[in-house]
């Protein structure tokens, strides 16, 4: 079955502005010490990156259960995800190490999706029609 370029070009363009507001609120939340908060932007985040991940790669979402495996098999992803990704699952919601790791995954990720080729109807809404040139 083929992937969606209208549901990639969606997720694509949506997706990566919403990890950076979790990311930022993840930051603020360890600020405060706010362990709760912390832990729910982090499972935030991960649910995100994968389905962006995913998105990138015309892969649909294989659910929940051993994302590193599906996650290894595709073909654009950032370096060492799975190694980054464990070694952040370890970490304590408290862990100084847990922002930046967070950060350096997500900047890496949505690098990629900025080196993609954009589909019509990326950040362009759902008409798909061009906008003025």
């Amino acid at each position: 079955m083929t992937y969606p370029e209208a549901t990639r070009d969606l997720l694509l363009g949506s997706l990566p502005p919403l990890l950076t507001t979790y990311l930022s609120q993840l930051g603020t939340a360890a600020a405060r010490g706010d362990l709760l908060m912390v832990q729910h932007r982090r499972a935030s985040i991960q649910a995100v990156w994968f389905n962006l991940l995913f998105a990138l790669n015309r892969v649909y979402h294989p659910g929940e259960k051993r994302l590193l495996e599906h996650a290894g098999r595709c073909a654009l992803a950032p370096e060492h995800q799975a190694e980054r990704w464990t070694r952040l699952c370890r970490l304590g919601a408290d862990d100084p190490d847990l922002y930046p790791g967070l950060r350096s995954l997500v900047a890496d990720l949505t690098d990629l999706v900025e080196a993609v080729p954009q589909g019509p109807v990326r950040g362009a809404g759902t008409s798909g029609a061009p906008g003025p040139v």
